[in-house]
């Protein structure tokens, strides 16, 4: 029995089959509501707090606008990632390392998909990052609404009078 509570790699063998399909609806949500948020969020303070040259570098202003349109191409990743994570935790394989590998793989699948230049290390970059980035926020977002279904039990314990 596995007991920690962020495991890396292996967990209890539990799955989605305690939970039905909430587990990844729920992750699925996050990724789809949270990661734009998010990036329109720092995207907006960057340019609140850089108002005089030099403006916002390019790079920054590129991996928010990357956070923003993620959507576009996260819809058909979790298609294949939701039925795959689930899977994995069926069979004991739900950690957080293992959530990030598949986010990194995600990302730089997208990247090859819509013909982005491979060659280029920051482009590779910014979507492996993102990537993983994503599949840490469905991993985590699971991990607290759904413990059971990646196999991460909690046990009550009664507080002493």
């Amino acid at each position: 029995m596995i007991t920690s509570r962020f495991p890396i790699a292996r967990t209890n063998p539990g799955g989605f089959a305690k939970a039905s399909f909430w587990p990844g609806a729920t992750g699925a949500l996050a990724v789809l509501v949270i990661v734009p948020l998010f990036g329109f969020l720092i995207q907006a303070v960057a340019m609140a707090f850089y108002t005089t040259p030099p403006l916002v570098p390019d790079a920054f202003m590129g991996l928010t606008a990357l956070l923003i349109a993620s959507p576009l191409l996260s819809w058909a990743a979790l298609l294949v990632a939701i039925p795959i994570s689930a899977l994995l935790a069926k069979n004991g394989y739900a950690g957080w390392g293992i959530a990030a590998v598949m986010g990194a793989i995600a990302g730089f699948v997208a990247l090859v998909l819509i013909g982005g230049p491979v060659a280029r290390a920051d482009d590779t970059t910014a979507f492996v990052d993102v990537g993983v980035f994503m599949a840490m926020i469905y991993w985590g977002m699971i991990r607290m609404m759904h413990p059971a279904a990646i196999g991460v039990e909690f046990k009550a314990t009664k507080p002493k009078s």
